[in-house]
């Protein structure tokens, strides 16, 4: 993240520029701080131009009808968690726009740059120093037991600040482990729910095919009940048939042993 302080007094701004400790308390005092972005710029693109005409920081402060000789000096403060230049031992930078021959562009307004992983400084000396290393160490700081070097009004008001923000930080991750506990038993619950209907459709559908074999099953015992009867009918048939012809085969034999029996009675 980069922030724009702009000093409230245009003399104080422009003679604390030059000194870490000065511009930092000044800045931190009484600022308007402008966010403009919460990553830092590629190195490529760095340096914003201060100038008035293209620097958002400073048209920003001019009102309908004030002229650029209304504008105040502007200081851009880049803090960075990260090691960016890795082939300087130092922690702080800054920046201002110089031509070839080193000389300035404008006086007003410088980039301070500064790496919080390079930062070591055991015993804080300056204000700088005191911002870096409770912007640093902050997290780990007891507000009930402050160390010596956050004995000030203002450190103390900006340790309660990080507490109120911590204290938030905290209620909402809390929420938001409320809402993921609730989101996974709800999901749990859907799963179970889901599982719960899946096996009773497999169980209803079991049923229903139980039955259909039922059903099947029970057809297929009429059709061969059937089967039965027309096989009984059809053997009754037969039976029937073969006893007309054996009658009629009896009664043509006896005819003929009557007519037999006549005419050697009539032989005689």
């Amino acid at each position: 993240m980069w922030v724009g302080l702009q000093p409230e007094n245009p003399a104080e701004s422009s003679s604390t520029a030059e000194s870490d400790s000065s511009s930092t308390h000044s800045a931190i005092r009484n600022p308007s701080v402008f966010i403009r972005s919460p990553d830092p710029p590629e190195r490529q693109e760095w340096v914003p131009l201060p100038c008035p005409v293209s620097s958002p920081f400073d048209t920003q402060q001019l009102h309908s009808g004030q002229d650029y000789d209304a504008l105040r000096p502007t200081y851009a403060i880049w803090i960075l968690d990260q090691t960016l230049f890795v082939e300087r031992p130092e922690y702080a930078h800054r920046y201002s726009l110089r031509d070839d021959q080193g000389r300035r562009l404008v006086d007003h307004g410088v980039i301070r740059l500064f790496e919080l992983s390079k930062f070591q400084v055991a015993q804080v000396e300056t204000e700088a120093e005191r911002w870096l290393k409770f912007l640093k160490d902050g997290e780990q700081l007891d507000p009930e037991h402050l160390p010596e070097w956050m004995q000030h009004p203002i450190m103390r008001q900006a340790m309660s600040i990080l507490s109120r923000f911590s204290e938030k930080e905290r209620d909402y991750h809390r929420y938001q482990s409320r809402q993921e506990a609730l989101r996974v038993q709800r999901s749990i619950q859907s799963m179970l729910d889901e599982a719960r209907a899946a096996t009773e459709a497999a169980r209803a559908e079991e049923q229903a095919s139980r039955e259909r074999e039922q059903v099947l099953r029970e057809r297929e015992q009429v059709s061969r009940e059937r089967e039965q009867v027309l096989r009984e009918r059809e053997q009754a048939a037969r039976e029937a048939t073969d006893a007309e012809r054996q009658a009629k085969e009896a009664a043509l034999a006896e005819v003929a042993r009557l007519k037999a029996l006549l005419q050697q009675q009539t032989n005689r």
